[in-house]
C-alpha cells in the first residue's frame, strides 16, 4: 500500500514473495524496512506514539505500524496509518484484514500497538519516502531502530561488514543496552575476529549477566579460540536461560562434539594414534 502511494505498479503478491518468511510464517520487521531501499526508496523505523504518527501523517507520509490483529492474539500484524478523526478520537488506517480507512479508538489502538517488550515489538513504526524527497524528521531518521533493522537485514544476507557498521551506530545510540553489543559480537565472530567477539559479549554481560544471547556469542568466541571448557560453560548457561533457542542448542552440540572428539583422541592408546597417522 505504501509503495503504491508514492509510485504505482507494486503488487502485494510481489512484495510478499520478497519479504515473507515461510519458516516463521510471517514477515520480519527488518525485512519490511529493508525492502523499500532495494527499490530506490528511503525507509526509517522508529518507536512511535500518537503525536509522532500525527506529525508524520500530517505531512502526507503514511506510517506502517506493527500491532496485534486483535487483543487476544500476540502475533504481529502490519497496518498503515493514514489519518486521524479528532472529533471521534479515532486513528484511521488501511488494514489487510479489515479493509481501507478502518477507524479505531485511540485507546484500543494503543493497546494493540504494544505487541510486547523490546525495540522491535513495542510501538514499532516505519515511514517510507522516495529517495529524492527529504524526510523532515531528523530525530526519527536517526532513531536507533533503523540501525537495528538494517544491521539485522544485512546480517541475514551474510553482509557482515555492513551489518557491523549499523550495529556500531545502534550501540552508540543505545548506551546501556546489551542488544547491540552482543549483536556486534556475533558480527565480529562471523568476520573472523573471535577476540573482539569475546570482548563485546563480555561487555553485554556486564549489563545483563543472564542474557542468553550474549552467553551464546561468548561461547562461540571461546570455542574459536580453543577455550573449549569455557565455551561449554557459557553455552550451557545460555541453553538453561533460553531453552527454546534452537540455534543456541545447536551451538552447544557443535562445541560439545569438538570437545568429545578431542577427548576421544587424547584417550586413545599411542599405538592406535600412530596407525591413524600412517593412514
Amino acid at each position: 500500500m505504501v509503495l503504491n502511494y508514492w509510485a504505482g505498479g507494486f503488487s502485494q503478491q510481489r512484495i510478499a514473495a520478497a519479504i515473507y518468511d515461510s519458516e516463521s510464517q510471517g514477515t520480519y520487521s527488518s525485512e519490511l524496512m529493508f525492502y523499500p531501499r532495494t527499490l530506490g526508496f528511503s525507509s526509517y523505523s522508529f518507536r512511535g506514539d500518537l503525536q509522532t504518527l500525527r506529525d508524520v501523517v500530517g505531512l502526507d507520509i503514511p506510517v506502517i505500524v506493527l500491532t496485534r490483529p486483535i487483543l487476544q492474539l500476540g502475533k504481529g500484524h502490519y497496518r498503515v496509518v493514514i489519518g486521524f478523526d479528532d472529533a471521534r478520537r479515532e486513528v484511521i488506517f488501511h488494514d489487510p484484514y479489515f479493509g481501507e480507512r478502518y477507524a479505531m479508538s485511540y485507546g484500543h489502538f494503543m493497546k494493540l500497538w504494544e505487541l510486547g517488550k523490546g525495540l522491535n515489538r513495542s510501538r514499532w513504526s516505519m515511514a517510507v519516502v522516495p529517495r529524492e524527497r527529504a524526510f523532515p524528521f531528523p530525530d526519527l531518521a536517526s532513531h536507533p531502530l533503523t540501525a537495528v533493522n538494517l544491521g539485522t537485514a544485512y546480517y541475514r544476507r551474510s553482509d557482515y561488514a555492513r551489518s557491523r557498521e549499523e550495529w556500531l551506530k545502534a550501540a552508540e545510540r543505545l548506551s546501556g543496552d546489551p542488544y547491540p553489543l552482543y549483536s556486534l559480537g556475533m558480527t565480529s565472530f562471523r568476520l573472523g575476529n573471535a577476540a573482539e567477539a569475546e570482548s563485546y559479549a563480555l561487555e553485554a554481560l556486564a549489563l545483563d549477566g543472564k542474557n542468553a544471547y550474549a552467553l551464546d556469542v561468548l561461547g562461540l568466541a571461546y570455542a574459536e579460540q580453543g577455550k573449549i571448557p569455557e565455551a561449554l560453560e557459557a553455552l550451557s548457561r545460555a541453553v538453561k536461560l533460553a531453552p527454546e533457542g534452537k540455534f543456541i542448542r545447536d551451538h552447544y552440540r557443535q562445541v560439545k562434539a569438538i570437545r568429545d572428539k578431542k577427548t576421544g583422541l587424547e584417550n586413545k592408546p599411542e599405538k592406535e594414534k600412530s596407525s591413524e597417522k600412517e593412514r
